[in-house]
């Protein structure tokens, strides 16, 4: 089952970042589209949807899983978020998706769903913005 991410699951999935001993994404930079995957009774897989608002390409993003999952689990929850977030695009008339991974089995699980690579030598980097609401 898959269902939108709530912001309650936000604590679950800073805990499978502990885990993974990986850096937190601010919870500020998660895209609205962002979906869980449930494994039996409980949060099994997340990921998130960047839309750009000008052409039509998107941008799959900070897939994660719980790392007390076996493989099989952990492989069939992001496919199942993968194939969600692109049916959710597909129905946005978004015509393409750019992926960015370090993770050698989520890249192989992007090219199994038919991602090409492209410029292995990428450096993904973020930084936080402070917002003024004008006063």
């Amino acid at each position: 089952m898959i269902r939108f991410f709530e912001d309650s699951d936000y604590e679950i999935v800073c805990q499978w970042w502990d885990k993974r001993e990986i850096g937190k994404v601010p919870s500020t930079m998660l895209p609205k589209l962002g979906v869980v995957w449930i494994e039996g009774d409980r949060p099994g897989a997340m990921g998130w949807l960047y839309m750009d608002n000008s052409t039509g390409v998107c941008f799959p993003a900070w897939f994660t899983a719980d790392p007390d999952l076996g493989p099989k689990a952990i492989y069939r929850g992001i496919t199942n978020v993968l194939k969600f977030l692109e049916n959710e695009a597909k129905s946005m008339k978004y015509g393409a998706m750019i992926a960015q991974t370090n993770i050698p089995g989520l890249a192989a699980i992007y090219s199994r769903h038919g991602f090409q690579k492209g410029d292995e030598s990428m450096v993904q980097l973020f930084k936080s913005l402070e917002v003024s609401d004008g006063n």
